[in-house]
């Protein structure tokens, strides 16, 4: 099973986070409140989704047997760095699978899937596994946030109770490109009760 590098705090995980929240919205902070977990703490099906060195993409592609479909919320293009905030849904009719934020770091990607990213059509691991980019996907730190943490109303959802996630980078081509944090909602596979695709789109 592969392991987060938990000898960080929780002050780094934090320090990523906020990173990532300016890139997309412009401002230095979420208001974010997570612990950090092991991987063996992790409830199913959220251990099974996020414990891998996989791009998300195709993980929750075949868990749930249907292509992940992305929504992006807002995004921002800083100089080389481009961030975005999304929301992935799966299954007829749609139902959110995860909640995301994305910082990508432009030039080490080839031009057509560069443009393909900034396009905003397809998740970032269908675009990196379309142009055979050379990817390592390296999780960092596994994350549990509380039902009462408010971490879905900054997608403009209601709350799903507790989510896990997990923060982590992607090299592409040997350089460091991607910071990520990918929330999975553990969405019921069949059934889209009370997880219907209808994101708010407020910042």
């Amino acid at each position: 099973m592969p392991s987060a590098q938990h000898h960080h705090s929780d002050g780094e995980v934090g320090d990523v986070l906020a990173r990532l929240w300016q890139n997309v919205n412009g401002t230095c902070t979420s208001g974010f409140r997570f612990d950090a977990v092991e991987p063996a703490a992790i409830p199913p099906p959220a251990q099974e989704l996020l414990v891998h060195q996989e791009h998300m993409t195709a993980r929750l592609s075949a868990y749930y047997g249907a292509p992940a479909e992305l929504r992006v919320l807002s995004d921002r293009t800083d100089g080389n760095w481009y961030g975005r905030r999304i929301t992935l849904a799966a299954g007829t009719p749609p139902r959110i699978i995860e909640l995301g934020l994305a910082r990508v770091r432009l030039d080490p990607l080839p031009e057509p899937a560069r443009r393909e990213v900034l396009d905003r059509t397809r998740p970032l691991g269908d675009v990196l596994t379309r142009h055979k980019v050379l990817t390592r996907v390296m999780p960092q730190w596994y994350v549990r946030f509380a039902a009462d943490c408010g971490i879905t109303a900054a997608w403009g959802l209601a709350p799903m109770g507790e989510l896990f996630g997990r923060v982590g980078m992607i090299d592409c081509a040997g350089q460091p490109a991607i910071e990520l944090l990918e929330i999975v909602t553990g969405a019921p596979r069949g059934t889209a009760k009370g997880l219907e695709a209808s994101a708010r789109t407020g910042s």
